[in-house]
Formats: C-alpha cells, structure tokens, sequence
C-alpha cells in the first residue's frame, strides 16, 4: 500500500497541467459520437524540422516531434512582403499594435465557442516537458474547457472544467496507456484547480485556458505601454512574419521582460506574440524564452473552429459514464 505522501506524489505525476490556447473546415454539427458532437479533423503535423539552434531571437522551431537536446532559441522569423496583411479599415491614427489587438477582440466577440489544435512545451519547476498535442473545446458561458490528448504516451487522457459545475473540480479521465496502481486506464480523478498538486505541474492556471485570456493580457500590455508603463516590459511590433507552421504570414510583436516581472523568468526573458492574419486574426503562437535564450514557453493555437457546445459537451457523466 503507498502511504499518504505516496499517493500525493503519485496524483502529482498524473494531475494534468493546463494552459490556456486558422479555421479550415469546421466540425460537423450533425454527427454526433457517444452524445458529443463530432470535433473537427486535424492534417498531421508538420516533418521534423532542424535540432534548433542558439541565436539572436526568441522564437522556436515547428512543432516537431520533441528531442531531448537543450531548448534553445532557433533562427529569427523572416519578415513578409508588407502586404500581406490585409488592409483592414481604420483610424490612420492606430497603432499596428492596437489593430492587432482589436481585430482580435472583434473575432472573438463573434464566437460563443470553438475547438482549436493545442500544440504545446513547457518547462514547469526547471524541468523540460515533452510535446503535447492537444484539442480544446472552449465555450464562454458557463466558462468551460475539455482538453483530449491526441499524440504519444498521455494519447486518449481527458480533462474538463467547468466553473461553478461538478463541484467545481477539475476531472480527469486517464487515457489507455496511463498505468498507475489503484489508477488504472479509464479511472477519473477530481482535483481541485487551485490546488498544490495541479498548480505545481504547470506554468498557467486552467482558467487561463483559451484565446480570449490571450487577448487580454496581449491588450493589457499594448494599453501599459501606450502610457509608458514598462513594469511588465517593451512592446514591439515587427511586423509580418514567415512561419513553417502556417501556411500564411502571421503578425508578431516582441515583449522584452524585465528582471523580477515575472515569478516564473526572476533574471526576465523575452516573449514572441504572433496573430493568425489568414483566417481568423487570434492568437497562434505564444513563444517565451528566459534571459538565456531557453525556451520555456511555446503554445501554438491552429485549426481553430467556432462552433456551439451544449451543456453536455462538458459533462463528464455524459461523456465518461458515471463515476
């Protein structure tokens, strides 16, 4: 038998970490599985690209299937022809950063729910993860996520949220290769959001999950330094950029980070914000490397498809039987 301290670790090894967050074909409304609506298909993933390499910026590589060589910041993005933005009206006066945020804003006021491809790496308490890819099923009211794993050993394991509902717990379902004792394939857990276990195994809490807390922060920043608060860090637009893991251009800017502005980058960092110019102008890539040029951020958001859940979407007995 494990003992207290045991089973704490152990819950601490499978207690699921949880982030946050261009629409091609949208999911098929009609189809229904196991009382879900069916999510929408997603290509594969782009080949393995080159072991990255150190250099003068902060963005990282595709994603590619992850290798255990040290993280590192790989080449700088190559700058677009300037017309590949769109040329979307609005006042002369507006700063290529407040487009940026407002036709984000606007999008995302247009849609009550969406799935989107997660592709995310994280370092969490000074330790590389692997690569996850994951969908998420996000809908507004009630707030509510479900994240199902879709590649590698932790393929098949399922996480909802909803806030205020089921207790308001954050549940687990382990996926068919998750082999714990007293935890089989299939066992649920209820864990609560805030607690030390889930909270020490990721850098952002659940309820940071999703485009709309991407914008936020991305707003919140663009309006601190249009009144010359640096406290979070420098700003900087540059423009269109190339990307191989998007078939079109996406827009970048670059937060410098300051020493002590962030409890995760105490020494400060640098931080690549990147927004979908093709299809749906939110976020894409989210890129955050610490004074080293280490990468310990890289959330890439892709495929994104706005839909309309119902509450069953998001009830675990509905989906998993009951517990």
């Amino acid at each position: 038998m494990f003992g207290g301290k045991d089973v704490s670790r152990l819950l601490l090894v499978i207690a699921v970490g949880l982030l946050c967050v261009g629409c091609q074909n949208g999911p098929d409304r009609n189809a229904v599985a196991r009382g879900r609506r069916q999510p929408p298909p997603y290509p594969d993933q782009p080949a393995e690209g080159a072991v990255r390499a150190a250099a003068p910026l902060r963005i990282t590589e595709p994603p590619t299937a992850f290798t255990e060589s040290p993280r590192v910041a790989p080449p700088a993005a190559t700058a677009a022809p300037q017309d590949a933005v769109p040329n979307v009206p609005a006042d002369p006066a507006e700063s290529p950063l407040r487009r940026i945020h407002r036709l984000a804003a606007e999008e995302y006021a247009r849609i009550d729910g969406y799935y989107v491809r997660l592709t995310r790496r994280e370092q969490v308490n000074g330790k590389d993860n692997p690569k996850e890819v994951i969908r998420l099923s996000f809908r507004k009211e009630p707030w509510s996520v479900h994240f199902v794993w879709l590649e590698g050993e932790t393929k098949g394991r399922e996480v909802i949220y909803v806030k205020g509902r089921y207790d308001d717990k954050l549940h687990t379902r382990l996926g068919p290769n998750d082999h714990y004792p007293f935890f089989p394939p299939g066992s649920r857990l209820a864990l609560d959001p805030d607690s030390s276990m889930v909270r020490s195994s990721s850098r952002h809490r659940i309820t940071n999950a999703g485009a709309g807390s991407l914008i936020d922060r991305f707003g919140s920043l663009v309006v601190a330094n249009e009144k010359g608060d640096k406290r979070w860090g420098t700003l900087t637009y540059l423009g269109p950029q190339k990307r191989p893991e998007f078939d079109g251009p996406v827009e970048a800017a670059e937060q410098v980070i300051p020493p002590g502005a962030e409890k995760d980058l105490p020494r400060g960092g640098r931080r690549l914000w990147m927004f979908d110019t093709v299809n749906t102008h939110l976020p894409a890539l989210l890129s955050t490397t610490d004074d080293r040029g280490h990468e310990v951020e890289y959330y890439l958001h892709d495929h994104y498809s706005p839909t309309h859940f119902e509450d069953k979407d998001f009830d675990p007995n509905a989906l998993w039987g009951k517990s």
